[in-house]
């Protein structure tokens, strides 16, 4: 008996020792890849390199990224790794799969058996997946989005792989905010150019038609839209033009050739204040007529105005 204690013990000893040099190296490599990423202010490549680094940090067969949509209250997988990962685009809503409660919880998940996970997300029937930790990305209170990775069975996640993930999500969290901030700067100075071209091509001309035209090509790279439209407006009359139009491929048609009196451009005109819809498709204020065959997802409308009266939209 005391030579199966010792022979226990010994063991016992050996598989800490083991645990202990496992955790060192993966600290030391959450060190590094810290130091890595933390270097990246290209958006894009700053997302797919933790998501990479992520998986190759537990040794995981795949994994990627899911981030926020505030604005569609959704999450969106935006960075997929590895063989077998569902294509990018796939969304999630608070709560639903394993992502979905990460998020609804703000805490990591560990699933072992996600084929027999009573949680899982009608989006991954098809998929194989076996073992998923998944772990928030949080910037402050702000959510970013979830970190997931998957191994293989028979491998599986320890509550210690969780917390090593955690720890990397809050070093990616810093990164990726800079990121966006770096993003949104360099956004800003563009944005910034094309309205002093705007001011000085504007000012440039008595033209009419050469203004209107300028305007809608700023309005066009200003906001990356697919097409943007004047309509001139005659306030006595309630009565408009078609002023100027230009789509991303270079065509400059009206979209309609009259304006509704209850529709979108006609509310802006009257109210005086922009009207911003982003689910076009069921708005009362906007509908495509069967002619036009293009789908739009969201449409914005603002005045133009010179001394407080509505001169076009």
């Amino acid at each position: 008996m005391a030579i199966l204690g010792t022979v226990t013990d010994i063991t016992e000893r050996k598989r800490a020792e083991e645990e202990i040099r496992r955790r060192t190296a993966q600290l030391e490599a959450l060190r590094q890849l810290g130091l890595e990423i933390a270097a990246q202010l290209d958006l894009d490549a700053l997302l797919h390199s933790v998501a990479l680094l992520a998986v190759q940090l537990l040794d995981g067969t795949s994994g990627g990224l899911y981030l926020s949509r505030p604005e569609q209250d959704l999450l969106e997988w935006t960075v997929a790794i590895g063989p077998g990962s569902a294509p990018t685009g796939s969304t999630l809503r608070r709560g639903e799969g394993l992502s979905g409660k990460v998020w609804e919880t703000n805490e990591p998940l560990i699933v072992n058996d996600y084929q027999h996970w009573e949680g899982q997300a009608a989006v991954y029937d098809s998929y194989p997946i076996t073992a998923v930790l998944g772990v928030p990305i949080c910037w402050g209170e702000k959510f970013l989005g979830v970190l997931d990775v998957l191994r293989d069975a028979p491998s599986t996640f320890s509550p210690a792989d969780a917390e090593i993930l955690n720890l990397f999500a809050r070093q990616a969290s810093i990164a990726i905010e800079n990121a966006r901030l770096y993003r949104d700067a360099q956004q800003r100075a563009a944005e910034l150019e094309i309205l002093r071209r705007t001011s000085l091509q504007l000012t440039s001309s008595l033209d009419l038609s050469t203004v209107l035209d300028g305007v809608v090509e700023s309005a066009l790279t200003l906001v990356d839209a697919t097409d943007c439209h004047i309509y001139l407006y005659d306030e006595a009359s309630e009565a408009f033009t078609f002023g100027a139009a230009l789509w991303d491929d270079g065509r400059r048609e009206p979209a309609v050739k009259a304006v509704r009196r209850t529709g979108l451009t006609a509310t802006v005109a009257r109210g005086g204040e922009p009207v911003i819809i982003n689910d076009a498709s069921s708005h009362p204020l906007y509908s495509t007529p069967e002619s036009l065959k293009w789908d739009v997802q969201a449409v914005a409308g603002f005045p133009l105005k010179r001394a407080g009266r509505v001169m076009g939209v």
